[in-house]
């Protein structure tokens, strides 16, 4: 009896293993059926109903499980994080889809099998006052994925939001996307992929890249019913990825906000992660946000370039290889076909703060190049506008796509445009004077501005020309006849140029004239000598006694007079007065006491 009930007991224990077992098996065929990504949106239909979608993509290369037949999604209270509601969406479509890429020059690797799912149902949930939010989960990503942790242990969140009654006083519909996203990536090759979505609202929507919601599973439960409540984890990158640079560094991949272009250049010949999220606004406010996770394949190309492109090489009017300035230089672009054959499309996409056929010349968005024309040029220059505005800038994408021999090529390039304003010069004096007996200097300093350096500065003077000096130093010595004039001319990099007004520059020193005379015939201080006469051109002397009568006239004195009167006897003792003004030139226009301070009036006193 031991014996049998022994044997009885270890038949009980194995049955409990088998199951255990068969419990496993399952779990990991669930596990094997590899998930590739998918989207969950929702529409609202009118009064409390909505019509939900989840849409899934899987990987059938590697396992025949198909999808779930069946499958719930969580609808949780967003103020509370409360399960309202679990209800069963059941499988509606389950599609092959195409295994060649979109792109002909591309050839998928063998064996590249993806199935997408489409569940659907129609729900009621009364509004509330902070809205609901709904999850699907469901692991697990295959192994074979590059860029994020431990992929075969996670798996996908799908979560969107659905606005209240004190964000929206009118029931939303989210948005979804327009096109399915592409299976394979060429590896170094450009590629542009329309991801917009469409709004039933007309809301506004903003795209980005984005890291996609994580899932990792407790224990072996990889398909949760319910789905768990926030908060969720964002998937965690392998060193060097981020929601930036999903395909790695060096990699490009940007989305415009505005349009949702996806721009790609994959380098990383490998599975990859990839999110890219729109946000949904209404009056300025976030309302929803609605992610696309999915994986993609990027495999090597062999690519044959029927043409090329090239950049023109610098003028070397700028330090800046890629710069031009207003009205000043130009930057071409080359298109050299290697071979004839059918026209040639390129295509030539232009963004950046400069405006197309405004700021600059106007370039075509395409550029055709019939048979029989193997050359093009496309050239770049920037229109002087007369608005001081900071630097712009053009970035130019020239790209050719054929439905594909293998050709493929395209150019990248950046041009700067500098600002230009109008020169101006104006010199400091339109005259002065320097006196040579008080040691007395003058620089020319221009106050220049505008154009653009290096500049060529010539100053014109009665010595000859003065070349590379624009603050010019002038010394009585350098003055001919007393008299010089002195003016700029002023060139910069763009050949434009201006000339400075002149300024004329005496070599002159005050009059000075004695204040005592003797008039006793010893033939020492026995003519009226004003001492400096030699700087002026003429000078009027005319003196006076004390009683206004005029003693002695000259227009043109030349410190002749003897101090005899005009009837020939000599001058008394006492006090007498003089003017002496220069005749026949007009200096300092524009400063009175400048001008009277070379002239003289006084008095002096004879002795005998």
């Amino acid at each position: 009896m031991r014996k049998f009930a022994s044997a009885k007991y270890n038949m009980k224990k194995l049955l409990h293993t088998a199951l255990i077992l068969i419990a496993l098996l399952s779990v990991f065929e669930a596990k094997a059926t590899h998930i590739l990504g998918g989207e969950l949106y929702y529409t609202h239909l009118g009064g409390d109903q909505y019509e939900v979608v989840l849409m899934l993509f899987r990987d059938c290369e590697n396992s025949t499980t198909p999808f779930d037949d069946s499958l719930d999604i969580a609808i949780y209270d967003a103020d509370s994080d409360t399960l309202v509601a679990l209800p069963k969406f059941y499988l509606l479509q389950d599609t092959l889809l195409p295994g060649e890429s979109n792109d002909p020059c591309v050839v998928p690797p063998p064996g590249l099998c993806v199935r997408r799912g489409l569940y659907t149902e129609i729900i009621t949930l009364q509004s509330r006052p902070r809205g609901y939010y709904m999850t699907y989960q469901r692991c697990c990503w295959a192994n074979n994925v590059y860029n994020i942790q431990v992929p075969e242990d996670r798996g996908l969140t799908l979560t969107v939001q659905m606005p209240g009654s004190d964000i929206s006083p009118v029931p939303n519909s989210s948005p979804r996307f327009t096109n399915e996203p592409p299976l394979v990536y060429c590896s170094n090759k450009e590629v542009f992929f329309d991801y917009s979505a469409t709004d039933p609202d007309g809301d506004s929507l903003v795209y980005r890249t984005c890291t996609p919601v994580d899932f990792n599973p407790a224990g072996f439960n990889f398909n949760p019913s319910p789905e768990d409540p926030v908060p969720y984890n964002p998937t965690p990158w392998v060193l060097g990825f981020n929601a930036q640079t999903q395909l790695g560094i060096g990699a490009t991949y940007d989305i415009d906000s505005a349009s949702g272009e996806l721009w790609m250049i994959p380098q990383i010949e490998e599975v990859m992660l990839t999110g890219i999220c729109v946000d949904e606004y209404r009056n300025d406010s976030l309302i929803s946000t609605n992610q696309r996770t999915f994986n993609v394949n990027v495999v090597g190309c062999d690519i044959i370039i029927p043409f090329s492109i090239a950049q023109s090489e610098p003028d070397g009017k700028f330090d800046d290889p890629e710069a031009i300035a207003e009205d000043c230089g130009e930057r071409k672009v080359y298109l050299d076909r290697l071979e004839d054959g059918d026209t040639l499309i390129v295509e030539v996409k232009l963004t950046g703060t400069a405006t197309n056929g405004v700021d600059y010349t106007f370039i075509e968005d395409t550029i055709a190049m019939p048979p029989g024309v193997t050359k093009d040029t496309i050239t770049f220059y920037a229109f002087y506008d007369t608005i001081p505005e900071p630097t712009e800038n053009i970035r130019a994408v020239f790209r050719y796509f054929d439905i594909c021999e293998g050709e493929y090529d395209s150019l990248v390039t950046n041009i700067i445009i500098y600002n230009y304003d109008t020169m101006t010069v104006s010199l400091p004096y339109d005259s002065v004077n320097i006196c040579p007996d008080e040691g007395e200097f003058v620089t020319l300093e221009p106050d220049f501005e505008g154009g653009l350096p290096p500049y060529f500065y010539e100053w014109s003077t009665d010595e000859g020309p003065q070349p590379n000096v624009l603050d010019l130093p002038i010394n009585p010595g350098d003055i001919q006849d007393f008299v010089s004039a002195y003016s700029v001319y002023i060139s910069d990099v763009c050949n434009k140029d201006i000339y400075s007004d002149t300024s004329i520059i005496y070599n002159q020193c005050q009059l000075i004239v004695p204040n005592v005379v003797t008039v006793n015939g010893d033939g020492i201080n026995d003519f009226f000598i004003i001492r400096n006469i030699e700087d002026v051109p003429r000078l009027e002397l005319i003196i006076f006694n004390r009683w206004g009568q005029e003693m002695f006239r000259s227009d043109d004195y030349k410190n002749d007079w003897n101090m005899l009167d005009q009837n020939g006897a000599p001058l008394a003792e006492g006090t007498y007065f003089y003017t002496a003004k220069v005749i026949g030139e007009k200096k300092y226009t524009y400063d009175v006491k400048e001008r009277t301070k070379y002239q003289a009036q006084g008095f002096f006193h004879v002795v005998k």
